[in-house]
């Protein structure tokens, strides 16, 4: 299981290009968490988290997807 620590996340964004990008777990649980990130993403789909400190992975659903903030980031919530 993922820490909390910081993650390099993988995926496709809503353009079909894919992406890695750094992002902050702010909370996580034994169902899923909340991550700030600045990739488009869109609910359903599956993204990777990879845990920097111990290079765990484990593959997530996206379940909502905050409105953009002006750094650019949003709060995704993700379902493991």
């Amino acid at each position: 299981m993922l820490i909390s620590s910081p993650v390099v996340v993988y995926g496709w964004g809503a353009d079909q290009t894919a992406f890695h990008a750094q992002a902050s777990i702010l909370t996580l649980n034994t169902q899923g968490g909340v991550i700030e990130l600045a990739a488009d993403v869109q609910r359903g789909q599956t993204i990777l988290l990879m845990n920097e400190s111990t290079k765990e992975d484990c593959a997530c659903r996206v379940v909502f997807v905050g409105a953009e903030r002006p750094d650019g980031k949003r709060k995704v919530v993700f379902e493991f």
